[in-house]
């Protein structure tokens, strides 16, 4: 019993009752002093084309912006007094009226039709990756790539390539597996990752291509906090073992004795079995239960997360870019093609 993942799942224990699914706007709302109406203080950017992303309030003819005033929803007024919230009650999916303005009174006011949503979590990591991307291009200048990894499942995979491939040429890259949820997929990206150059793929005209492509070949920085685990933990162990470059933030949370979920009850629940154990060479069983400490240190604080503010991130920019200044500019100077005409 002494080991991370050994769970119980419903049966007797699971006393949920019917609920009723509260709608979601992607949006954040404040009150301003005095006023009469919740302003529409942020509105979370999302990807549309994807039906898990999109942001209700920039679905196409619905031109509210940050800063306008929510006046009512299906034709009720929403007042100060009020919380948003209730109108939106079993509104998932449905399609609902929402009253705005720039200003803080009815008169004049416009109105669209949206879709809320059962869950904000993939709008809202969708716009909190575009903006660490943002963070590390304007500091980096373009130079250095970001990828963040949710978990070492399917959805991992995706967020991994999805930014791994169009950044692997570039000259530096800053892997994040902050708040990784684990799985069994770490030894793929790991096996990209550690990648060797051998050589040049050139087309007529065009910039030559790693060989192998998608090969990165510069230097690498990792980013890992308390909430990373099972396979985080194994990805982490594996890149300080690897010698993969530095990792920064917080011990990880130490939970490498996998299970399988097959031990179902009669009462309806579920109990899983520690079943898999992980040795490593340099560390044997010492994993589970201790996680991986970084190369170098940095917290995160109350008050940094209400500023707005990572450390963390900022730490690993910094890091990246002293590597860079001491390998000093890599410029690929290719010898010239044989004339092969006849």
């Amino acid at each position: 019993l002494n080991a991370g993942h050994t769970y119980i799942f419903g049966g007797d224990f699971d006393t949920r009752g019917p609920s009723v699914a509260v709608g979601l706007l992607g949006a954040d709302f404040d009150l301003p002093e005095g006023a009469h109406h919740h302003r529409i203080s942020h509105i979370v950017k999302g990807n549309n084309w994807h039906p898990d992303e999109r942001s209700p309030l920039e679905e196409p003819g619905c031109s509210v912006h940050d800063g306008d005033y929510l006046i009512s929803i299906d034709g009720e007024e929403v007042g100060a007094a009020d919380n948003v919230y209730a109108f939106l009650e079993d509104r998932v999916g449905k399609r609902v009226e929402l009253g705005f303005s720039s200003k803080d009174t009815a008169e004049g006011a416009g109105s669209c039709k949206v879709t809320p949503l059962r869950s904000e979590r993939t709008l809202r990591y969708r716009e909190w990756v575009r903006g660490n991307q943002a963070i590390v291009d304007a500091r980096g200048d373009g130079r250095i790539g970001y990828v963040h990894v949710p978990d070492m499942q399917v959805a991992g995979l995706i967020e991994f390539h999805r930014g791994f491939l169009w950044q692997a040429g570039r000259e530096a890259l800053i892997v994040d597996v902050r708040d990784n949820g684990g799985g069994n997929v770490s030894q793929i990206l790991l096996g990209k990752l550690r990648r060797q150059l051998i050589g040049y793929c050139k087309a007529r005209w065009a910039e030559p291509l790693a060989l192998p492509h998608n090969t990165l070949d510069g230097p690498m920085v990792a980013l890992c906090n308390e909430r990373t685990g099972s396979d985080g933990d194994i990805f982490c162990q594996s890149w300080r073992q690897l010698d993969l470059g530095p990792l920064i933030g917080q011990r990880t949370w130490g939970g490498v004795v996998g299970i399988d979920q097959s031990k179902t009850l009669v009462d309806g629940g579920l109990i899983t079995q520690p079943e898999y154990a992980f040795w490593f060479a340099d560390r044997g069983w010492d994993v589970e239960g201790s996680g991986v400490s970084p190369d170098v240190e940095v917290a995160i604080g109350p008050a940094d997360h209400a500023a707005g503010r990572d450390p963390q991130l900022g730490r690993a920019i910094d890091e990246i870019l002293r590597l860079l200044e001491e390998r000093g500019p890599q410029r690929i100077d290719l010898s010239a093609p044989p004339d092969r005409s006849r």
